[in-house]
């Protein structure tokens, strides 16, 4: 496991900037102990940046202690994907906690290299330098639709690299790639959470959450849980979509999500309960959380770098209708 986080993200890295035709990006570890990323262009070099924190952070905690509970999860579905999230726990060729890792590595670094995309495709944004941490400077609805956007990206992603382990599996039966499905985007809004819910020193055992009071038109980013809903509602469109030969429940959905991060939270901070005032502070700002999103959405598909950019990545009806109405 050791160096397997940096290993994953150069490699990324080169793969993606090939794919994309963007031969000056470079990687480098900070010892910085928060977990953080961050992305800056400059004199047309991009240059991605992790904290030695997030990467020994997740190389300690993504482990098959924090999921020994996950079946459990499976309870929450079906009789036959129940089975299937048993069969995987089971396999002695899949472990979960790799796998959970590999998906919040995936959207981590989808994140941060859309960042990448997005400044060159806005000349304004040229030296701007993207930093997962929510700075209490002054609102720019311009920054909160560009995160809006690589969470989206990063998402997309993130489900991608899921049907591509999938199709590695023995057993290839649709079940399997459902459970598959809920434990990723499980793993995206997990890791997520790391970044935003702050865990102070997380190199320590005794880490804590510093919550964000809730916010809308503010700050440099969106609010945690406004992103959070970002996430899973664009994942549930987009798994509808390219997979419709599932029954999709937001319900069901959402319940796997948090459910598998109940899990993980609860073994990785026993004496706090994260997940349920997550919840709780979910449900008291759903309907401006739900508002906020729209806003950001409508505000992202008329913004011209991000069009622009889209219209580079057809990749699902989302795009599609961009280029059919701008």
């Amino acid at each position: 496991m050791k160096g397997h986080i940096e290993k994953k993200f150069k490699t990324l890295l080169k793969d993606y900037s090939d794919a994309f035709s963007l031969h000056s990006c470079e990687l480098r570890i900070s010892e910085k102990t928060e977990c953080n990323a961050s992305v800056i262009s400059f004199s047309g070099a991009n240059l991605i940046t992790v904290t030695r924190g997030y990467i020994e952070f997740l190389e300690r905690t993504f482990n098959r202690d924090y999921f020994s509970l996950i079946p459990i999860v499976g309870m929450l579905n079906g009789k036959e994907v129940s089975d299937a999230l048993c069969d995987l726990y089971e396999d002695p060729d899949f472990e979960i906690s790799a796998f959970m890792l590999n998906c919040s590595i995936q959207f981590t670094f989808s994140h941060e290299f859309q960042h990448i995309l997005q400044m060159n495709y806005d000349s304004i944004l040229i030296n701007k330098k993207f930093n997962e941490s929510i700075e209490k400077n002054n609102f720019c609805a311009h920054s909160h639709a560009l995160e809006f956007d690589s969470d989206r990206m990063a998402a997309f992603e993130v489900l991608k690299f899921v049907f591509s382990e999938h199709k590695t599996q023995k057993n290839k039966n649709h079940y399997v790639l459902q459970s598959m499905i809920f434990m990723g985007l499980a793993s995206a809004v997990i890791t997520f959470s790391l970044f935003f819910f702050r865990v102070e020193s997380c190199l320590q055992p005794n880490s804590k959450v510093d919550k964000v009071p809730f916010y809308t038109k503010e700050y440099s980013h969106p609010h945690p849980l406004v992103r959070a809903y970002t996430i899973v509602e664009y994942l549930f469109e987009c798994a509808k979509s390219d997979f419709p030969e599932f029954s999709w429940n937001p319900q069901v959905l959402f319940n796997n999500i948090f459910g598998t991060m109940k899990v993980y939270f609860d073994a990785l901070f026993p004496e706090q309960s994260i997940v349920s005032e997550f919840m709780s502070e979910f449900k008291d700002n759903l309907d401006q959380i739900i508002e906020y999103n729209q806003e950001l959405y409508d505000f992202a598909i008329k913004e011209k770098s991000i069009i622009e950019l889209l219209k580079t990545e057809p990749v699902n009806n989302f795009w599609t209708l961009i280029e059919k109405n701008y």
